[in-house]
């Protein structure tokens, strides 16, 4: 015996279906969530390399922005640097004096460009999302 009639009991089983449907969307965005967080977990990266102008970050940087350098050692002077987009101009730091380098990103986040070579960095930042 049944105390619900046709209508009702096709009403029940749509909501069930819909609760299926919305626990489906939670672990969906649950999943979305972690990647994020995994995502904007920022790279630290410690550079020791042969006297090169560049860096390239792997993963790519999410923007100019998100981006921390420090310059250890190198024909450049050493001193922390800020990051402009490619259209800006690279110049050297003068930590003596208190001037800040600049480096650029590329367009695409995968490599900082500075104005000589240099042979070791530190460099944090935040990757670019996949």
């Amino acid at each position: 015996m049944s105390y619900l009639n046709a209508n009702e009991k096709a009403q029940l089983k749509s909501f069930a279906k819909r609760g299926n449907l919305e626990a489906q969307g939670y672990e969906d965005l649950r999943s979305d969530a972690d990647k994020l967080i995994a995502a904007m977990t920022p790279v630290k990266k410690t550079v020791s390399q042969t006297a090169a102008s560049t860096i390239t970050l792997s993963p790519a940087a999410q923007g100019p922005a998100g981006v921390s350098v420090r310059v250890t050692a190198g024909a450049l002077a050493a001193g922390v640097y800020v990051v402009t987009d490619s259209g800006g101009t690279a110049s050297a730091a003068d930590s003596a004096n208190g001037v800040l380098g600049v480096c650029k990103l590329s367009d695409d986040g995968a490599t900082l460009t500075f104005s000589a070579n240099l042979t070791g960095a530190v460099v944090s930042y935040i990757p670019r999302l996949a």
